[in-house]
């Protein structure tokens, strides 16, 4: 996969790492729950979570090519992680018919890796777009016709985390729609990480969470944190990983509740 199949989600971004470093801090809350990334890209903050402990992660991007990769990602998961998988993802399709694009897609609910163990994980397609019809109008049973992205249209989860979702103004009040929709009213928690291009964006994206009735709560990435989680990855900084300087507005975890 490139830029050209995949877009956006055809790398790890940076915001990834600083995300998946908060994640562990939350590993007594997230373990046994059931977990949604959006705009999963190839993974990492979703498939760790299944490391720490959910007993279900759903991980959904919309570009068909994303979608195929995340499951190969899933299936390549080391044995410690989802149990006693061994599955070549170049020999899955005849293996395991059910593999497919329809597998991909959702259109059958059926999971390859339902008998894994400590998580289950599924790929599905998440149009956010679409889901803001379901936010919108959530007392509206007709609404809830069979949508392209395959979860459940009343489908939702403990926890609903992200890394760098907010770029496009255009996608941010859907963005917010979505998770105002799929995360559960008991308890549920969001967190996400977001490098602030542009302040502008963040400030709509927040104005939009508190119009749909979201708590949120944000704290600022210091680059001390970033340095740290580099020199412990060993990783240097460049491509699409960016210090807390390279942004307009530094690098927020951002924690999102419904408001009582």
């Amino acid at each position: 996969m490139d830029y050209v199949t995949g877009g956006l989600g055809w790398k790890v971004w940076g915001t990834a790492l600083i995300l998946s470093w908060k994640l562990v801090d939350q590993q007594k809350d997230i373990k046994a729950k059931k977990v949604l990334e959006l705009g999963s890209g190839c993974g990492l903050c979703g498939l760790l979570t299944a490391k720490l402990g959910a007993c279900e992660v759903v991980l959904t991007d919309y570009m068909p090519e994303v979608l195929a990769n995340l499951c190969e990602n899933t299936l390549n998961l080391p044995a410690s992680v989802l149990g006693p998988v061994d599955l070549d993802p170049l020999e899955a399709q005849s293996q395991y018919p059910e593999l497919s694009y329809d597998y991909v897609y959702g259109r059958e609910d059926t999971d390859l890796t339902s008998k894994c163990s400590p998580a289950i994980v599924r790929v599905r397609m998440l149009d956010w777009a679409e889901d803001a019809l379901l936010a919108d109008s959530m007392d509206n049973k007709e609404l809830r016709y069979p949508l392209l992205p395959r979860l459940s249209s009343d489908e939702t989860f403990d926890w609903v985390i992200g890394s760098d979702l907010v770029y496009d103004h255009y996608n941010i009040k859907s963005l917010a729609a979505v998770i105002t929709h799929r995360l559960s009213k008991q308890g549920g928690k969001a967190i996400f990480g977001i490098p602030v291009r542009e302040n502008q964006e963040v400030r709509l994206f927040l104005s939009e969470l508190d119009a749909y009735g979201m708590d949120v709560h944000v704290e600022q990435c210091s680059q001390q944190e970033w340095d740290a989680c580099m020199d412990m990855l060993e990783i240097e900084e460049g491509g699409t990983f960016h210090g807390v300087d390279h942004y307009e507005g530094g690098l927020l975890i951002m924690h999102v509740k419904h408001k009582p």
